[in-house]
């Protein structure tokens, strides 16, 4: 019932899967040169209704008799036979194949939509050329075939096609022309001819039933088995183990199992020309141009979960959510994040992540959610002077690299991301930074810092008695002389500290 997740491969499988890309290719390449043929004959001729007219009537006249029998034929539905076409050569196919069926495309399009009730008289609702916004019209890509033209395309492929099959066995001949005609092949993917893989196809079905069903813990039970033999390939069913654990609340083990299929199944490994490898297609595995799916999931699961527990902490406060790592020390989400950014940017630095946006768009998340936490706390922490630069200094350096990878992101390939809604947030996190100076009672105290002097002026007006501890200060007033002191202080200074004496000046005078 389910696919049996082993990595089985044969002769028979081999030689099917040649064959079936052979037929593939000359479809291909026999359509590409039949278009590319059209477009040349075309190029001097306009397209309009009048001049299509004119070459219609022109091809009639000029069809010999036997392609006109053929042609009458066709109208009434009967089949003709193709045996002197097939025994004749490719190139006389493509020279008549334009003059051949000139004419009965058209005819037969119009037998056939016939039938069918036109969408004009329908419910589509015509707008003229004034109406329409001109900015939104494009070329219409045609990338559709005749009928006619397919069949003879088709007879063309399998003729070459055929050549290697004859000597094929039966069951590759009939897979030949099943696929041929566009059918899939309804057929299981080994025989079960051991106790072994009757147990890896019962295993299989119970953990497919129990996903369905929700029981994730007979799932992961089943999982647990299925992944200890040694026939089974882990890369089948990696997204089941991930499901399965997360549904458990095993989140930190689904990461861990995710970094395992990282590093064991690393697209860094090296392929050996002399050794006969019959190993599944690279799109489950990576290689030096795909990067492989759990790589990908990996690494935004780690991101979707740094993010969360930064949340937490912001909300009940720091280091409240710390987990130990695998040397057994604590780590709190900020070190998480960092270790997140180191490892990336040794991803970077090689094939295939270098060349993947996707890999670049996690990057500069990374760096969004660092400058995302150092701004929150900027004005949290009360810093000034030089430890204030720094700060700020750090909030910048990474928005600057959010910037930067973005840009790679969009240069390494069509990957689509809110660009409007990150550069706000990115102003977001800049405005944060000068909120505090921006303050009327900061602007203030940040004035009398600046007006702050040691002036004898004004003696007058606030003199104080000097302590007679000061045995300085005392013997300066023996000695006539009345030192003036002037400050200025704080409205949040202890005034009881200071002891005032304005009738100083009387008592000296007296």
């Amino acid at each position: 019932m389910f696919e049996v997740p082993i990595t089985y491969n044969c002769r028979r499988l081999n030689v099917e899967r040649r064959v079936r890309y052979q037929y593939i290719n000359i479809l291909s390449r026999k359509y590409h040169a039949k278009r590319r043929s059209k477009r040349r004959r075309q190029a001097n001729s306009l397209p309009t209704p009048e001049n299509s007219a004119v070459e219609n009537d022109q091809s009639e006249s000029q069809l010999p008799s036997r392609e006109q029998i053929k042609e009458k034929k066709m109208k009434l539905g009967e089949d003709y036979s193709d045996s002197e076409a097939e025994t004749s050569s490719e190139g006389e196919d493509t020279t008549k194949d334009d003059n051949e069926f000139a004419n009965d495309m058209n005819k037969f399009e119009k037998l056939f939509y016939r039938k069918y009730e036109k969408p004009e008289h329908s419910f589509e609702v015509w707008y003229d050329g004034n109406s329409v916004n001109t900015k939104k019209k494009h070329e219409l890509k045609k990338t559709h075939i005749h009928y006619t033209r397919l069949n003879r395309v088709e007879r063309i492929a399998k003729k070459r096609v055929e050549k290697n099959v004859v000597h094929m066995p039966l069951v590759n001949k009939r897979y030949f022309d099943i696929k041929s005609e566009g059918y899939e092949v309804l057929e299981p993917l080994v025989d079960i001819d051991s106790y072994l893989l009757k147990h890896i196809e019962i295993l299989t079905q119970i953990l497919f039933s129990s996903v369905s069903q929700g029981n994730w813990d007979i799932a992961y039970r089943t999982f647990s088995l299925l992944i200890r033999i040694p026939e089974v390939d882990i890369r089948n069913i990696w997204g089941l183990g991930t499901r399965i654990l997360m549904e458990r609340g095993q989140t930190t083990r689904s990461l861990e199992f995710l970094k395992w299929m990282s590093t064991v199944y690393s697209s860094k490994q090296n392929f050996v020309q002399s050794h006969c490898h019959r190993k599944a297609p690279v799109f489950r595995s990576g290689s030096r141009t795909h990067t492989p799916k759990y790589a990908l999931t990996w690494l935004w699961n780690c991101l979707i979960k740094v993010t969360e527990l930064i949340s937490i902490e912001e909300e009940k406060g720091v280091n409240t959510n710390e987990e130990e790592n695998d040397n057994g020390s604590k780590q709190s989400a900020m070190d998480k994040l960092t270790e997140l950014i180191d490892k990336i940017s040794e991803m970077v630095l090689v094939p295939p992540y270098l060349d993947d946006p996707e890999i670049w768009f996690i990057y500069s998340m990374c760096h969004m959610v660092h400058a995302d936490y150092l701004s929150g706390k900027f004005n949290c922490q009360r810093l000034s002077g030089s430890r204030r630069d720094i700060a700020r200094n750090q909030v910048t350096q990474h928005i600057h690299y959010v910037k930067t990878y973005l840009q790679n992101c969009s240069q390494k390939g069509n990957f689509e991301y809110p660009k409007q809604f990150i550069q706000s947030r990115l102003e977001e996190f800049e405005k944060r930074m000068y909120e505090d100076e921006s303050k009327p009672e900061n602007m203030k105290l940040q004035e009398s810092y600046d007006n702050t002097s040691y002036s004898n002026e004004d003696d007058e007006e606030n003199p104080f008695q000097i302590d007679e501890s000061n045995s300085f200060l005392g013997n300066l007033v023996e000695e006539g002389i009345d030192p003036v002191i002037k400050t200025h202080w704080e409205p949040t200074m202890n005034m009881d500290a200071l002891k005032f004496n304005y009738n100083s000046t009387d008592d000296s005078s007296e």
